[in-house]
């Protein structure tokens, strides 16, 4: 809890809500480069079979959740800014 009243730099946090968007994009696109080479790789048998099932059954959507989070964390960063900003107008 603080003492004093809560501000924030409204432009920072749009700028470092505009980067996480970027890295989550980012991410999606590397989590969908490595599931389509997955597909094409040559590679028969159980250990592939394995893989797979790992990937697109446990880790691609853990990922997905991830930046779920992340996009959601941007998202808050923004109304919070837009919340301060309309608090300022108000002000003054």
């Amino acid at each position: 809890m603080t003492d004093g009243p809560m501000w924030m730099d409204t432009q920072q946090a749009r700028g470092h809500a505009g980067k996480i968007n970027g890295g989550v994009a980012t991410v999606r696109g590397l989590i969908e480069e490595i599931t389509k080479m997955l597909a094409n790789t040559y590679w028969e048998g159980q250990d592939k079979k394995r893989f797979l099932a790992d990937w697109n059954g446990q880790l691609r959507p853990q990922a997905a959740q991830v930046l779920q989070a992340m996009e959601d964390s941007a998202a808050e960063l923004i109304r919070r800014a837009d919340e301060q900003d309309a608090l300022s107008q108000r002000s003054h």
